[in-house]
């Protein structure tokens, strides 16, 4: 029989005293990982122009009503499970595969929220315009955020948006490209923005063939202005409506006014012409403009958040591209 030293026995006495603690430190660390996470809170309070909403922690099941929202949803990477009518025309190209497949939440007129559709999607976050008439009873299906676009820029609402989904930080590192980028065109081609004029128009107003909005009208035109960019005559001395919100129509018999613009953006949602777009292109005078028989023109949606604003800079890029070298 082999009989262990003292030496030996208090080594293995050390041994089994150490695996013992580490084992009660493992088990400390896994107790207060568990209270730790049962201790996360399970929501969040938000500040927006309806006063204090308190949201879940992490939303899942978001309800877009605005522009904003489908957007800069998207931009982060989820997935509205209820949109308004015709959202899946307003976002970038990449996404409206996915957006067309999103339950519609207007009602029978296109433009209201429909409570039994949004009820029925089971959400726990809903964001709405602010001045929506069924603010209050859309609050009572789930937490509502209501955005207002005539006391903030579509950069405080996708922040607001950010904000109520808790993905602030996300917003940021697409804040800080979009800068980048605005920095590296403005660089490029900030002789070539200046030294031409430019124009934004909508298709369609009522009789109107198109709708000419100020260059503060648009999120387009104050970034071409930002940038140094210069409008066309017509649009000299004009502030449409309050906040610059209303655009002016154009008759056809007008349509000759915006022959001074080197190029114009048509704001004109989705992959294809609008009813109202290809209308506008058929105009005799539309067809005479020399922009128009230069090739440029460019169809493009209003850019609502960091993602489509980076894009339009693409857009812009191209613009000037076409009209060359100042």
């Amino acid at each position: 029989m082999t009989t262990r030293s003292p030496s030996r026995r208090r080594r293995l006495a050390l041994a089994g005293s150490i695996a013992l603690a580490m084992s009660l430190a493992l088990a400390a660390c896994g107790s207060s990982s568990s209270d730790d996470k049962a201790a996360e809170p399970t929501t969040r309070t938000v500040q927006t122009t309806k006063g204090a909403v308190t949201v879940p922690a992490h939303p899942v099941r978001v309800i877009a009503g605005t522009a904003w929202a489908v957007d800069t949803l998207m931009d982060l990477g989820i997935t509205p499970v209820g949109a308004f009518n015709g959202a899946a025309n307003v976002v970038e190209p990449k996404y409206r595969a996915a957006m067309a497949k999103v339950p519609n939440i207007s009602a029978s007129d296109g433009y209201s929220d429909d409570l039994e559709k949004i009820a029925a999607l089971k959400p726990d976050l809903i964001i709405t315009f602010a001045s929506s008439p069924t603010y209050a009873k859309e609050s009572a299906i789930a937490p509502t955020i209501g955005q207002d676009a005539t006391k903030d820029g579509w950069e405080q609402l996708s922040a607001q948006v950010a904000d109520a989904v808790n993905r602030s930080t996300d917003l940021a590192s697409l804040k800080k490209t979009y800068e980048q980028d605005l920095a590296s065109l403005k660089s490029t081609y900030g002789k070539v923005i200046a030294a031409h004029r430019w124009y934004v128009v909508q298709p369609g107003d009522g009789g109107n063939p198109a709708t000419l909005y100020a260059p503060a009208n648009t999120e387009i035109g104050k970034l071409i202005t930002q940038l140094g960019g210069r409008f066309g005559k017509a649009e000299a001395g004009t502030h449409y409506g309050d906040n610059n919100t209303v655009g002016k129509g154009i008759s056809a018999e007008d349509l000759s006014k915006l022959s001074d613009g080197d190029f114009i953006f048509v704001w004109d949602n989705g992959d294809q012409p609008s009813e109202q777009a290809t209308k506008l292109f058929n105009q005799a005078l539309w067809k005479q403009l020399p922009a128009v028989r230069a090739g440029h023109v460019t169809r493009t949606s209003m850019p609502a958040s960091y993602g489509q604003v980076t894009s339009f800079l693409d857009v812009l890029a191209s613009a000037c591209k076409k009209l060359g070298t100042p």
